[in-house]
């Protein structure tokens, strides 16, 4: 847990496409469990930040610091 409840979570998607297919919108949803918070409310405020990693680039603590 970094610094204002910050949480640094690197998840890794494998998508394989055809090379004579091409992607031209997706969609990523995230379903998040929340436990029995002490005090109610009504919804979760959160921010999500997508990166995109390269062929060959490797999550390391460096590269979690960029951007």
């Amino acid at each position: 847990v970094k610094a204002r409840g910050v949480r640094i979570h690197p998840l890794l998607f494998n998508i394989s496409v055809p090379h004579h297919e091409h992607i031209t919108i997706a969609e990523l949803r995230l379903f998040i469990l929340v436990q029995k918070a002490q005090i109610p409310y009504a919804g979760i405020n959160c921010k999500v930040t997508i990166y995109m990693l390269h062929d060959g680039v490797i999550w390391t603590k460096e590269v979690g610091k960029e951007g």
